[in-house]
């Protein structure tokens, strides 16, 4: 019995370990988009303003 869960073992390992990785570099993506967006936010807010037409 065990050499019939062996493959399935080192199948779901491997799985396991790819999912792992996908998602910690997704994160690592996400993370460096937000802080440009969070710049970008900054700079739009930071820019003066023109006058207004009415006193």
């Amino acid at each position: 019995m065990a050499m019939l869960t062996f493959p399935a073992m080192v199948v779901t390992a491997v799985w396991a370990r790819y999912t792992g990785n996908f998602t910690a570099r997704l994160g690592e993506i996400a993370g460096d988009r937000g802080t440009q967006d969070a710049d970008a936010l900054v700079a739009l807010l930071d820019r003066p303003r023109p006058p207004t037409p009415y006193p």
